[in-house]
């Protein structure tokens, strides 16, 4: 008997029941390649239906890109589908694309994996780093320069380092002065980004990337006021750059846009290599500092710089390198780290089709979920595996196997150390008890549906109403308790098929109903 249920078991477990599309592969392995270097790979999609499907694809991150979003297939039609990545930083890319019909199969995820580096493989031991690790690595990589002092420092800064066919250009206000060494102080003096009594003393007084020539009056009145936006009439303004008061009334020296993302990667630098002194100063314009980086592109001119700053000091700004260090950094500010972000994306509702169902998880959170035990509602059902850890963008299934069908709805909970999600599963579409309520006593006009529908019953009832989508996720809930509902669908739902479940205490059924919008 035992040899009998088990041949039984291996019977359910090769008929089981997902979306019907075979893949030509189940993992795309883009492999190692350097950042805004992009990889193509492509993969053929078969209808294994034996009727018509309309295959929505979409990728969970932006750098994939999927040659076709919406398919329209036949039973047993092939497509080729062309996948491309480009990555923007080193890091481990992994996440997944996902595959979901009109109809009511659970949907499929295809994992995908990139190894992306910067290029000549520079700060090569900032791989994958993120927050408080990518800072220590990063505070390792600039720190113990070539000191020179002060002098010499500022020989080089305008004799060689900002010099350009004999002239000097003001950071703030684009003013040109020739010269071959130190000018006059009344001509050019030399800016500090980050103030000499906000803590740029000792060897950070004259480290050159934070010196700038400056003209002597914008020199004076940046002072050492913070950086930020200047709103309304400014106190000062000459070739862009402003004095005036910002946010909260609080006085901010605006630089010309030409200079801006350059001296916020040359504040980034800073904060790390000195640990942020008077940090007050600097905390208040981390967040404008950071728009500016992500607004304005490093130029050549910064490149050469940063590099002859190298051939002096024997360190680089890693942020001129690559800006985007600063968006893999919660906080340059302090040791805070990335907030939690728990998103486990899982089916709602299931409609059984089969003995056998694997169902799908996706873990689109920046946490690991370690899922510690699967509760089931019925005896009916076991439960075969489960995933126990789900990392950042990892793919589970959840394996279920039905004995026998004979009540309407079933549900699992799945336990985990980030909370408990609830999945139900009905076996059939109607309802098996008509002692309540059932699809007879109940009629759901238009379908399709435009912008709204009504519900009329030939009863007064009382019942809860769900709508969910093809994956499973519920959109819209409400209660009805009289003979005439009126449903106005969600403005941001895209159109596409549904499923309008209703249900009491007692009972429920599900009808599927078609969005046109």
């Amino acid at each position: 008997m035992k040899l009998l249920f088990c041949a039984f078991l291996l019977l359910l477990l090769q008929a089981i029941y997902a979306l019907p599309v075979a893949l030509s592969t189940d993992f795309i392995d883009f492999g190692s390649l350097e950042i805004y270097e992009t990889q193509t790979q492509t993969i053929s999609i078969t209808n294994t239906y034996d009727s018509f499907q309309i295959i929505n694809i979409s990728s969970q991150l932006d750098s994939v890109i999927v040659s076709d979003s919406l398919l329209y297939l036949s039973p047993g039609e092939s497509h080729s589908l062309e996948i491309s990545f480009t990555g923007i930083t080193n890091i481990h890319y992994k996440s997944a694309i996902l595959f979901t019909n009109q109809l009511d199969h659970l949907p499929v995820y295809m994992p995908f994996s990139a190894m992306c580096f910067l290029p000549d493989d520079e700060f090569s031991t900032t791989f994958n780093l993120f927050d408080n690790e990518l800072k220590n690595e990063i505070l390792q990589l600039v720190d113990n320069h070539n000191v020179i002092n002060y002098y010499n420092a500022r020989l080089q800064m305008f004799s060689f380092i900002e010099n350009v066919d004999g002239f000097v250009e003001c950071v703030y206000t684009g003013i040109l002065v020739e010269t071959d060494g130190i000018p006059n102080q009344y001509q050019m003096n030399t800016e500090h980004a980050w103030p000499q009594s906000m803590g740029a003393t000792g060897i950070a007084s004259s480290d050159l990337h934070i010196l700038f020539p400056s003209n002597s009056t914008a020199n004076n009145r940046r002072s050492n006021y913070p950086y930020g936006t200047v709103l309304g009439t400014p106190i000062w303004e000459n070739g862009g750059s402003k004095l005036g008061f910002g946010v909260q009334g609080l006085v901010r020296f605006e630089p010309r846009d030409s200079r801006k993302g350059e001296l916020a990667r040359s504040l980034f630098y800073f904060a790390i290599r000195y640990d942020n002194p008077f940090s007050p100063f600097f905390d208040g314009q981390e967040s404008i500092l950071r728009q500016w980086n992500r607004d304005f592109d490093v130029t050549e001119r910064e490149v050469n710089r940063n590099n002859a700053i190298e051939s002096i000091q024997e360190k680089k700004n890693p942020f001129v390198v690559h800006p985007y260090f600063a968006e893999r950094i919660y906080s340059l500010s302090n040791d805070n780290i990335a907030p939690e972000i728990i998103d486990l994306i899982h089916p709602e509702l299931i409609i059984i089709e089969s003995y056998t169902v694997k169902i799908p998880l996706f873990n689109n959170g920046n946490r690991a979920i370690n899922i510690t035990e699967i509760q089931k509602n019925s005896q009916n059902f076991e439960i075969l595996s489960f995933p126990h850890t789900l990392l950042p963008s990892d793919v589970g299934i959840i394996e279920l196997v039905f004995l026998q069908m004979y009540e309407n709805v079933y549900s699992i909970e799945i336990i985990t150390d980030k909370g408990v999600y609830e999945i139900n599963m009905s076996d059939t579409p109607t309802s098996l008890n008509d002692e309540v309520i059932k699809v007879s006593d109940f009629t759901i006009y238009p379908n399709p549906i435009r912008d709204s529908f009504r519900i009329t019953t030939t009863k007064d009832v009382h019942a809860k109403i769900e709508i969910y989508n093809i994956r499973g996720q519920k959109v819209y809930y409400d209660y009805i308790s009289e003979n005439y509902n009126q449903v106005v669908m969600p403005l941001n739902l895209s159109a596409g098929v549904y499923f309008l479940k209703i249900e009491n205490e007692r009972n429920n059924f599900v009808k599927r109903v078609l969005y046109i919008k």
